[in-house]
């Protein structure tokens, strides 16, 4: 049996029904900023390390709520926790030497992404909660 590990991510929107996306350079494949849960981190702190060094965005504890987790099953499987932030100012789309950030469609996330079937049942669980 698979040991689970942790990770979060950050589902970032705009007033206008966007999604905060990120990719791999040369990838068609996106997702959200987040990552693995480092020791002694908790996951709220892991999601906000991993949207800074991903997308250069700094949020705080206070501007983020947590909507959903499940677990993302794979070549390891992580228990995921994901939070949700707005935002409307600009952002840079390169940050890291191999991220791209850019602003993107929900289908896109949901069709386009590695773990299709948690961002399904996340958005679903957004939809239902009246968060989206």
């Amino acid at each position: 049996m698979k040991n689970t590990k942790h990770a979060a991510c950050l589902l970032i929107t705009n007033d206008i029904g966007e999604v905060l996306l990120v990719s791999r350079r040369n990838s068609t494949q996106v997702g959200l900023p987040g990552g693995k849960v480092d020791p002694g981190e908790t996951p709220l702190n892991a999601a906000l390390r991993e949207t800074f060094e991903e997308t250069g965005l700094q949020f705080s504890e206070d501007d983020v709520v947590e909507v959903f987790g499940a677990l993302c099953e794979g070549e390891v499987n992580y228990f995921t926790t994901a939070y949700k932030a707005k935002y409307n100012g600009e952002i840079t789309e390169m940050v890291e030497d191999d991220i791209y950030v850019r602003w993107g469609s929900i289908n896109e996330l949901i069709n386009n992404s590695p773990f299709t079937a948690y961002n399904e049942a996340m958005i679903e669980t957004l939809t239902t909660l009246n968060l989206l």
